[in-house]
């Protein structure tokens, strides 16, 4: 029997990473160009005039603490709210009144508009 005699012996070693120097400029970027807002999404201020009662509102979870309740269905038209420390309305409770102001939308309350006052005057 013929023997064989071993071959020299292979090892594999593993390819050294090709490493590239770190740049020294950084690259060029573009500027970032902040495009105002299109006034077609915009929402216009709502100024609106309203006339009914003040009464007190009947939920503790209502916006505001008064309303304006329609004089012919008894139904609340909007929540009165005031950034005046000096208008109590307290006064106004029971009066039929009209209400002048920017209208718009609590997010608790998506049904029923809130009534920022700007002027309130008496009727009766």
């Amino acid at each position: 029997m013929e023997t064989v005699a071993p071959g020299p012996e292979i090892v594999a070693t593993p390819a050294e990473p090709k490493v590239e120097p770190a740049p020294t400029t950084p690259p060029p970027t573009e500027p970032v160009v902040i495009s105002p807002v299109p006034e077609e999404q915009l929402q216009p201020k709502r100024i609106v005039q309203r006339e009914g009662i003040v009464r007190h509102s009947v939920s503790i979870q209502a916006p505001t603490l008064y309303c304006l309740v329609s004089p012919e269905t008894g139904r609340i038209i909007n929540y009165l709210y005031t950034t005046s420390t000096n208008l109590n309305l307290r006064r106004y409770k029971g009066l039929r009144v009209i209400v002048t102001g920017e209208e718009g939308l609590d997010p608790r309350w998506t049904n029923t508009p809130v009534l920022t006052i700007q002027r309130i005057y008496v009727v009766e």
